[in-house]
């Protein structure tokens, strides 16, 4: 009888382990997300697109079926990221692994190198093979992002209107060398990208231009570009996109900035294996700014990030032209220097190119800016 108690007994006690963060999520006991900028973009799980009313009974099938399949994956997403105590538990089990096991914790995701820099790994978009051109491009992969891009500028000479590409580099292939990791002779996606498209369309690379800077252009325990970086890639536009807008000025003068040295303690990388690591940078700040954020938005349309971060546009009467950024993550530092130098400036955070969005504005200039691990995307309709 006393091995059958013991069961019941470690049943019982399974069971209640296991419902504990369910049971605290639901009655408010302890906040699901509990892991800084896990999360906190709006969710809506369950939506079905178009006017139902006017659609026909296929039509209705359709679009429930498609809502499900999506309904399941949304409340997959949700609850991974609400889940009760993940903090906790991701926080312990990084510091059971660095600390007793000298391992890293997050090997697909995140991979620490030498002197204290930390890199996205390869489960983002196979970001570390694809800076060291161990993974690259298939023919008809190029061919579809090419014809893409090349359709895109010819669209936008039609409509008279100025349009450049700039790919904002993999941390890994600026300081790839803080890895333990061969580069191969192959090219890079990004390099692949830049002979296909030379002449047809305006394919400008940051690269080059922050491997001569002598400042640390990217933070050691973030993703991003730092505020140096940014800066860096705003100067580097500019002086681009002269050669198609005869008017434009110079950009901000380096004495209008504020340079102060600040400490931060955990940026995303460091943020997801749930370590802090304090690091020394400098942010940058506009003394006299000119540029006015207004509130007229665009609809969402289908966007996947919060309604306040997917588009900004700002207001300056001091410069000409108009221009329209459609960008990721690596666009946002450079929104407060790029409104400085034009008219009007709308930020859009989406790789789609909204035909029906640059007619209703009708710039002088369409900007594309995408990281290099996104290219395989900016090829979508």
């Amino acid at each position: 009888m006393k091995p059958v108690k013991s069961s019941k007994i470690l049943v019982i006690g399974f069971v209640l382990i296991i419902s504990v963060p369910a049971l605290s999520g639901l009655f408010g006991v302890m906040p699901a997300n509990v892991l800084e900028g896990e999360s906190g973009h709006d969710v809506t799980l369950w939506q079905i697109k178009g006017d139902w009313s006017g659609m026909s009974l296929p039509q209705r099938a359709r679009a429930l079926i498609s809502a499900s399949y999506a309904f399941v994956r949304r409340s997959d997403d949700y609850y991974r990221s609400h889940f009760s105590f993940r903090g906790a538990l991701v926080n312990m089990h990084t510091f059971i692994v660095r600390s007793f096991l000298a391992g890293n914790p997050l090997p697909n995701k995140v991979v620490e190198g030498s002197d204290g820099w930390f890199f996205l790994g390869d489960d983002y978009s196979g970001e570390i093979s694809e800076s060291m051109g161990l993974l690259n491009f298939s023919d008809d992969e190029l061919a579809v992002v090419v014809d893409s891009l090349s359709a895109r500028a010819f669209w936008l000479r039609e409509h008279d209107i100025s349009y450049y590409v700039f790919i904002a580099p993999n941390k890994t292939s600026i300081y790839g060398n803080k890895l333990q990791i061969q580069r191969s002779h192959r090219r890079t996606p990004a390099q692949q990208l830049d002979s296909a498209l030379f002449g047809k369309v305006n394919v400008l690379n940051f690269g080059k231009i922050l491997r001569e800077c002598r400042e640390l252009v990217y933070y050691k325990t973030d993703s991003h570009w730092n505020d140096h970086g940014a800066l860096r890639a705003y100067e580097f536009i500019i002086e681009s996109v002269t050669n198609s807008l005869s008017l434009m000025g110079e950009p901000i003068d380096r004495s209008n900035l504020n340079f102060d040295t600040v400490t931060v303690s955990q940026r995303d990388l460091t943020r997801q294996l749930g370590i802090r690591i304090s690091e020394t940078v400098v942010e940058l700040s506009l003394r006299n700014p000119t540029a006015k954020a207004t509130t007229e938005h665009w609809p969402m349309e289908g966007a996947r990030v919060r309604a306040d971060v997917f588009e900004r546009r700002y207001l300056n009467s001091k410069q000409p032209y108009k221009a329209v950024f459609f960008h990721d993550s690596f666009g946002e530092q450079l929104e407060p220097f790029l409104a400085e130098s034009f008219g009007e400036s709308v930020f859009v955070w989406d790789h789609r190119f909204n035909r029906k969005a640059i007619e209703r504005e009708k710039p002088d200039i369409v900007v594309h800016i995408i990281a290099e691990r996104n290219l395989e995307v900016i090829g979508q309709r």
